[in-house]
């Protein structure tokens, strides 16, 4: 953990095991989900979620999406849920969403994407939709948005 004040990392608890290609948001309640990307082998993609609490250091495992998925770009949405769309399984590229309920600790499926997309990045705008921008989509680095309502 970064501390800006005395600009020194201090070492925290480990995750259950080695991620690489993972995506991480900050949830309302300061904690942050940490989900996906591999285990170090670009192959296995993992589907697995974990929580950190800054209050405790620590990371404990939580639900998982229904999806392994990589190269993805969480957002928040106004609700305290967390959208997950598209990225990749190792075997393609995907057009499912995960959507993420802190309250109950797992993920549910929302509204597939019209196209598959992966590698994007994702803002939540005032209306509670979800700007999804650039990134891959049919094959090739794409200038094309889409806007997804959760």
């Amino acid at each position: 953990v970064y501390d800006p004040r005395s600009s020194r990392f201090s070492a925290v608890g480990s995750m259950a095991g080695p991620r690489n290609g993972h995506a991480a948001a900050l949830l309302q309640d300061g904690r942050v989900l940490v989900s996906g990307g591999n285990s170090g082998d670009p192959g296995n993609v993992l589907a697995s979620a974990e929580l950190f609490d800054p209050e405790t250091n620590q990371f404990t495992i939580t639900g998982a999406m229904s999806s392994p998925r990589e190269l993805i770009d969480p957002v928040a949405l106004p609700s305290g849920r967390v959208l997950f769309a598209g990225g990749i399984d190792g075997a393609g590229s995907l057009t499912s969403v995960d959507i993420y309920d802190p309250d109950s600790g797992k993920f549910t499926a929302g509204s597939d994407l019209d196209t598959w997309r992966s590698d994007y990045t994702a803002t939540t705008l005032p209306s509670g939709h979800v700007l999804i921008a650039g990134g891959w989509a049919s094959g090739a680095i794409t200038p094309s948005a889409l806007q997804y309502v959760p």
